[in-house]
């Protein structure tokens, strides 16, 4: 799981043993922490997992979800294909181990680079 912010380039993400409304939940607490005092909305597709109803959201979250079938409006959703085409594409992992790290050293890439994650997400380039 991941979120972008594309006017930055700051990055928060959540390698999720499962997609489910408890791992999502961790997510959220996750983002809820990178950002204390201030509102962050996230935009979410239609997922079960994002709607379900013991899904705790924290205060300064705001889910705001895209129309169905949309989900390539999700700014996140570049990341994944990115993180696809240069780290997992082709590849037969031999275990879950070794492709949990692959898409940890993706994604550190990526955290590394806030250029590359605001020119996939849509954001502005900054001065």
């Amino acid at each position: 799981m991941a979120a972008a912010e594309p006017a930055t380039g700051h990055l928060v993400s959540l390698i999720a043993g499962r997609f489910d409304a408890r791992w999502f939940g961790h997510f959220l607490a996750e983002i809820a922490a990178a950002y204390p005092g201030e509102r962050v909305i996230l935009v979410e597709d239609n997922a079960g997992w994002h709607w379900a109803r013991g899904l705790r959201v924290p205060a300064n979250v705001i889910l705001w979800f895209l129309p169905p079938h949309s989900s390539d409006l999700n700014p996140a959703e570049h990341l994944w294909h990115w993180l696809r085409d240069r780290h997992t594409r082709g590849v037969l992992f031999p275990d879950r181990e070794a492709l949990v790290a692959t898409l940890c050293r993706g994604l550190v890439e990526l955290m590394d680079g806030p250029a590359r994650v605001r020119s996939l997400t849509g954001g502005l380039p900054t001065a």
